[in-house]
């Protein structure tokens, strides 16, 4: 047994923090490497935090960066190698291109016998067996019923459009036991391999058994129940079939399979009467459950490196569930990173666990069209597009920054202990979010924002470089003395029950603005910003500022987020006020309370009653947005009125969709965007925004839905 004891207030993460205060160092210029759990703080922490492959998931959750070598493969003073020398190793030199044996775990075998791809594929599919649906007796298969109707969970972090989802229920009890009892168990039966030669063959697994089998029957019944889900056009190519060959897996205490990329087969594709055959999508198939027959055992896939906020998403396989994700191009390589789909399955604790896996195919007309087509090109030239137009402006974005703690569980309990399902921690609040998005539709975002001297600051400081914001005023703000604000956000996933619990340090708001507000004024009246933005909270901050605006004609586009004394006043200095439909019906009324129905009368009434706004907007979440705006010269004023529906999509996570909704519509202001094009870009981002969890935007995801 093996036992640490430190102080409660006593991390790596602190320990790194002072160093770099001693050392003069920014933290976002750090790399941090470690494989531990007591790591996390540190790598959480640093600009640049890297997790080895044989990190526990804690770690891995906190890394920016997970390595595809553990610490018995050299795996730090490869990652430095290639870091600090530009020694690339088990990955091609050429920027930007991922060499194919090091995404899929080729092992010591292609190495040392000198095998080329399309032969170290043939090497690990040869052998293959009678179908195992052939030893399930006739009673345990459920005859299909005219209609059933699967649940399904999108992937969070994945593109909309790159298929990436788990399929719940696909097959029944029986049928999972039948298939389980049908594995053969020894050397000399066709198809089985045992976990040595496993080993051999691959670098990245460890296994007690796999089973090759030929199963058209398995793979009918499985092309039958998951047809909603699987694309009928794909790469440009043509549902084919559910491919036969199947891979049954067992797992034991200590069996994983580390980060790796799911290779098209065949290597080079088919020939057919039809055109030319590849696959594109994995689909992987759990006999048994998590938590009742195994521990540990999840597949984990990472989303997109891009975001400010990496994240990791792990599914804890229930029996008969499948995962159909998209396969990733490898050989050739693509040509612009990240890959999005890297996955793996987690240490099985205890038990045994039971998986198979197959593929589907797609029919090219052409041998290029097979071997070429990728989505992951499709989206990084989409990307490069939008990215390459012209920076639409400067923005001076005030408002606030919290760090999240979100804790997912079935149930929230009133009383007593409960095992969370998920934790995670997340750099957000209103105007953190909104001064992101923004940066992340191209304009040059200057954020004022109060932080503490914690080490909550330093990871919000972090995460805000890393998103390109500027920090000049936000550092005049810092009250050395203070805690950052902070939120822990409880959520129960059975009826979306949600709760936030708030601490905010009144030694954070003591601290006097006056440096930061005289350098923000300064920077102002010099022209340096076309755009004030703020979240409606910090008023102390933005009162001053928005009168100055309105002396230089700097439009002013405003979050309203309470209606008091000091709201009102901001409502009197703003140019653009976006609010929720409630609000502003209170707004434009004599009581609190009252409330008007028709959203064109409410957004009509508020601007016509505010001489200075020149359009305002009202949210009302699932039914979109209203707004109303002056057009013409003033001696010919008219209001224009539009509504904009949202946008119907599959969310995974609609913290912050508000937030990227109004840094929408501001950059759509910047752009000079006509009332309802500037609407369809706000409704886009906060669709986009609603395809990652946590707040932060995922730039490709943005990029797709910027079309």
């Amino acid at each position: 047994m093996h036992v640490e004891v430190v102080h409660i207030q006593v991390n790596k993460g602190r320990s790194l923090e002072q160093l770099c205060r001693w050392f003069g160092v920014p933290l976002a210029e750090v790399f941090a490497i470690g494989d531990g759990e007591n790591d996390a703080e540190m790598l959480t922490l640093a600009g640049t935090g890297v997790a080895m492959a044989n990190a526990k998931p804690k770690t891995k959750a906190a890394a920016d960066l997970v390595l595809e070598w553990s610490n018995d493969e050299d795996g730090v003073a490869k990652y430095l190698g290639e870091k600090l020398l530009g020694e690339k190793l088990l990955v091609d030199a050429a920027p930007g291109v991922w060499d194919a044996t090091a995404n899929i775990g080729a092992g010591a075998a292609m190495r040392e016998q000198g095998m080329s791809f399309e032969e170290w594929c043939a090497a690990k599919n040869a052998g293959l067996g009678p179908p195992i649906s052939s030893r399930v007796p006739d009673e345990a298969w459920e005859p299909e019923p005219e209609k059933r109707v699967l649940r399904a969970t999108r992937l969070p972090g994945i593109p909309d459009g790159m298929p990436a989802v788990v399929v719940h229920d696909v097959l029944t009890t029986s049928e999972r036991a039948g298939l389980i009892r049908g594995f053969p168990n020894h050397e000399g039966q066709e198809g089985y391999m045992g976990g040595e030669r496993v080993g051999q063959l691959y670098r990245d697994r460890v296994v007690s058994a796999r089973i090759l089998s030929k199963d058209e029957k398995l793979a009918s019944l499985l092309g039958t129940r998951l047809a909603p889900y699987i694309p009928e056009k794909i790469d440009g190519g043509k549902f084919y079939r559910v491919n036969p060959g199947f891979r049954f897996v067992h797992y034991e205490e200590g069996g994983h399979q580390a980060v790796h990329i799911d290779g098209r087969e065949p290597g080079s594709p088919l020939r057919v009467e039809e055109g030319w055959v590849q696959s594109r999508l994995t689909l992987q198939v759990y006999l048994n459950s998590h938590g009742t027959e195994f521990g540990g055992g999840g597949i984990s896939f990472t989303g997109d490196p891009s975001s400010p906020v990496s994240q990791n998403t792990t599914v804890k396989p229930a029996g008969g569930d499948v995962v159909v994700f998209y396969q990733e191009r490898l050989n050739p390589p693509i040509q612009a990173t990240p890959y999005l789909l890297h996955h793996e399955a987690n240490d099985i604790s205890w038990g045994h666990k039971f998986i198979c896996r197959c593929m589907v195919d797609y029919v090219f007309a052409t041998e290029q069209a097979a071997q070429m087509g990728s989505l992951n090109d499709e989206l990084a030239v989409r990307e490069a597009s939008w990215r390459a137009a012209p920076s639409p402006g400067k923005v001076l974005a005030i408002g606030n920054t919290i760090l999240d703690t979100v804790l997912s569980m079935p149930r929230v309990p009133q009383d007593g202990k409960v095992f969370v399902d998920s934790k995670q921690r997340y750099v957000g609040g209103q105007g953190a979010n909104a001064a992101r998005a923004m940066a992340a539709l191209g304009p040059k975002v200057w954020f004022m924002t109060r932080l503490g001297g914690d080490v909550e600051a330093e990871i919000a400081r972090t995460n805000f470089v890393k998103a390109g914001l500027e920090l000049e005023l936000t550092r005049l703000l810092t009250a050395s003395a203070a805690k950052t604000m902070s939120a822990v956000v409880t959520v129960g996933t059975a009826k979306q029950h949600r709760a936030c619990l708030m601490h905010k340090d009144p030694e954070l708001f003591s601290h006097h603005p006056g440096v930061a507000l005289g350098a923000a004024t300064a920077l102002l009246s010099n022209r340096t910003f076309d755009l004030v933005y703020t979240d409606g909270h910090s008023l102390d901050l933005v009162l001053p500022i928005a009168k100055q605006a309105v002396k230089l004609t700097v439009p002013i586009v405003a979050d309203l987020e309470v209606l008091n004394e000091a709201g009102r006043e901001l409502v009197g200095l703003a140019t653009h006020l976006i609010a929720p439909l409630s609000l502003l019906s209170a707004l434009c009324s004599n009581s609190s309370t009252e409330t008007d129905p028709n959203p064109e009368l409410t957004v009509r009434r508020v601007l016509e009653t505010n001489p200075g706004l020149q359009a305002v907007v009202a949210t009302d979440s699932a039914n979109g947005s209203y707004a109303a705006e002056r057009q013409g010269p003033a001696s010919l004023t008219t209001v224009v009125y539009h509504h904009a529906a949202a946008l119907h999509i599959s969310a995974v996570d609609t913290t912050g969709a508000g937030d990227s909704f109004h840094a929408g519509y501001a950059v759509g202001l910047l752009r000079k965007l006509e009332l309802r094009s500037r609407l369809d870009l706000a409704t886009r981002t906060a669709a986009a925004a609603c395809l990652t969890p946590g707040p932060t935007l995922s730039r490709r995801t943005l990029a797709q839905h910027m079309d």
